[in-house]
C-alpha cells in the first residue's frame, strides 16, 4: 500500500478531502507537465494566459497573479462564492486541456495528476507569493525584468485582468 492510499496518511490529497472552506478563499496553485519538459511555450502558454484572463474578466475568479513557465504554471486567485478550488481547477484544466493536450501528447508529456495548492491566509503571504510568481522567469534567466515575460501577470497586456487591490482582508490580518 503506498502512502497516498493509507487512510491516516498526512499526504495533501488525504488532508484535502476533509477541508471545508466557507466564503471566499485565495489560493496559490501550481500545475506541472510530466515529465518536466519545455512544452508550455508560444501558443500553449498563450492558451493558459487567455483562460485565466477570461475567467477573471467574467468574474469567475479574482486573479492576483500568474505566470506560465515552460514546464509548469502558477496562479494566485480566489474562487467565487465558496466554490471549491478543486472544482475551479477542473474547469480551467478542461479548457486548457481541450486546446493543448494534442501538443503535449506529441511531445510525449501530459498534465500531472491533480495540482498543488496553498491557501493564502495573510497579506504578507499574499504579497510574497505575487513576487514569487511574477519573478519566476527572472530567476530562471529568461528575462531581465518581470514585465518582459509575455506569459505573466506582470506583462503590461495582462494588467487589466488583475483584481488589485485585493477585495478582502485575510483571516490572519484581522485583529
Amino acid at each position: 500500500m503506498n502512502n497516498q492510499s493509507k487512510p491516516n496518511s498526512p499526504h495533501a490529497s488525504n488532508l484535502r478531502k476533509y477541508r471545508r472552506i466557507v466564503g471566499a478563499a485565495t489560493f496559490f496553485v501550481t500545475k506541472c507537465v510530466e515529465p518536466r519538459k519545455n512544452v508550455l511555450i508560444g501558443k500553449t502558454a498563450d492558451t493558459i494566459c487567455q483562460c485565466l484572463c477570461y475567467y477573471a474578466e467574467h468574474d469567475k475568479i479574482k486573479l492576483a497573479a500568474f505566470v506560465v513557465m515552460p514546464d509548469h504554471w502558477h496562479a494566485l486567485f480566489a474562487t467565487k462564492n465558496g466554490e471549491p478550488i478543486k472544482q475551479r481547477m477542473h474547469t480551467i484544466g478542461s479548457w486548457v486541456g481541450k486546446s493543448i493536450n494534442s501538443v503535449l501528447l506529441s511531445d510525449q508529456t501530459k498534465w500531472q495528476k491533480g495540482f498543488y495548492e496553498t491557501r493564502i491566509r495573510s497579506s504578507k503571504q499574499f504579497k510574497y507569493v505575487i513576487d514569487y510568481i511574477e519573478n519566476n522567469p527572472v530567476r530562471a534567466g529568461f528575462v531581465h525584468t518581470k514585465a518582459d515575460w509575455k506569459w505573466s501577470s506582470a506583462f503590461p497586456a495582462h494588467q487589466s485582468f488583475l483584481h488589485l487591490p485585493w477585495p478582502w482582508v485575510f483571516e490572519k490580518d484581522i485583529k
